[in-house]
């Protein structure tokens, strides 16, 4: 009974650490990795096939822009969240970044 356990929990571990391989990937020999600039991200990927923009309500939390100084935390913003898509070649799976603030929030893989 014990090894069905131990295997059980071994096959979790990789569950979770399946989609931390996803945060990565090359353009022109760059890594575009999660907090990288939208500016990199176009200088060594060039435009994106789709761009998908959503307006989201969020509360102010400590360590937010330096534009917000003017408000109290906790106070309600109204802010844009990009999702680009860069289609995939015959080698490569789709990309889809999230960005939030000029910057590379989350990336996904998978197929166009």
């Amino acid at each position: 009974m014990k090894y069905p356990l131990a295997a059980l929990g071994i096959l979790s571990l990789l569950a979770l650490a399946q989609p931390a391989a996803a945060q990565s990937f090359y353009c022109q020999s760059k890594v575009i990795d999660v907090g990288i600039r939208v500016d990199e991200v176009l200088r060594y990927c060039g435009q994106p096939a789709y761009i998908d923009r959503q307006y989201v309500e969020r509360s102010l939390r400590m360590g937010t822009s330096p534009l917000t100084t003017n408000m109290s935390i906790g106070e309600k913003v109204i802010i844009e969240i990009q999702r680009w898509t860069y289609s995939g070649s015959n080698s490569t799976l789709a990309r889809y970044l999230t960005v939030e603030d000029g910057r590379v929030t989350e990336i996904r893989t998978g197929s166009y």
